[in-house]
């Protein structure tokens, strides 16, 4: 970057309550294309909070038109291990640091093109429990005769298992995962193709990715979920639904739990064990028994 815009950018960059300041220009049309954000430069600004805080606004200086991106610490975060912003991964790893008190992004930086546990299991994890939503979506659109709704949560399945097979070879899922996958796994490129190009009917090929998400998926779902079946097995006391959801770890999936967990009963992975409690609803003494899990 030229010191005039540097210099432009300064009473942004050096404000108190941020920790630090990336920037990326229009030069860079890979990760910043102007055709689709239509500023000069973008700059994100990172505050140290632990609450979710994303803020956007645009300036300008002169000829100069900045995308200014206000970030929490707290949400910089929840992107990297749940891959819902994959274009501000792409940032964060090619983008200018201008400021980092306390170097924080560039720590960032070093744990996202080094990729190990408990990163990589985190978002393993979040792309398998997105797979899997998307998966039964289409499911039961099926069985209910909406194929074009099924159409498109298969196409949604095939994307996360995409994720899957990037995140095997240590990879970050990009925006543009098929250009990726290509090269990594020609067999899932060859489903995407055979779903979107097939000259059999729209249910035909639906039922044919299902199959295939079935056999080469689902037989993933211990690897995929390591990290939640070694939670299980932190403790010889069952979890309850709660207890999980509480824990960081697991929070960028707390959400979609419950399924991942029923699923993983069909699968023999998790047991269910039953735990009688005392509730007051009409009846004093009225029992029920509340369903917790552990580890097979």
């Amino acid at each position: 970057m030229d010191f005039m815009k540097k210099t432009l950018l300064t009473e942004y960059i050096n404000r108190p309550e941020y920790v630090g300041a990336i920037c990326i220009e229009d030069t860079v049309p890979d990760i910043y294309p102007p055709e689709i954000y239509g500023f000069d430069m973008l700059l994100i600004l990172v505050t140290e909070t632990d609450t979710p805080l994303h803020e956007t606004m645009h300036v300008m200086n002169g000829k100069l038109s900045v995308q200014v991106h206000k970030v929490s610490t707290w949400s910089m975060e929840r992107w990297l291990v749940d891959g819902e912003n994959r274009t501000i991964i792409q940032w964060l790893i090619q983008g200018e640091i201008l400021q980092d008190h306390k170097s924080y992004l560039h720590q960032l930086r070093d744990r996202i093109i080094k990729f190990e546990n408990p990163l990589r299991e985190q978002r393993m994890l979040a792309e398998f429990t997105q797979f899997l939503r998307s998966y039964l979506q289409a499911k039961q659109f099926m069985r209910l005769n909406h194929e074009m709704d099924a159409y498109q949560r298969i196409i949604e399945s095939l994307g996360h298992w995409a994720g899957i097979v990037l995140i095997e070879e240590g990879l970050h899922p990009e925006v543009s995962v098929w250009n990726q996958v290509h090269d990594i796994n020609l067999g899932v490129y060859k489903l995407y193709e055979e779903l979107t190009v097939s000259q059999e009917t729209v249910g035909q090929r639906v039922e044919l990715l299902l199959l295939a998400c079935e056999f080469s998926v689902m037989s993933k779902m211990k690897e995929c979920c390591s990290l939640l079946l070694r939670i299980l097995s932190s403790r010889q006391d069952p979890w309850s639904t709660n207890d999980l959801v509480e824990l960081p770890e697991l929070n960028h999936v707390r959400d979609d739990l419950p399924l991942l967990l029923q699923r993983m009963v069909k699968r023999s992975l998790v047991r269910e064990v039953e735990v009688l409690q005392s509730e007051s609803l009409e009846l004093d003494t009225a029992l029920f028994a509340e369903v917790r899990y552990a580890a097979v």
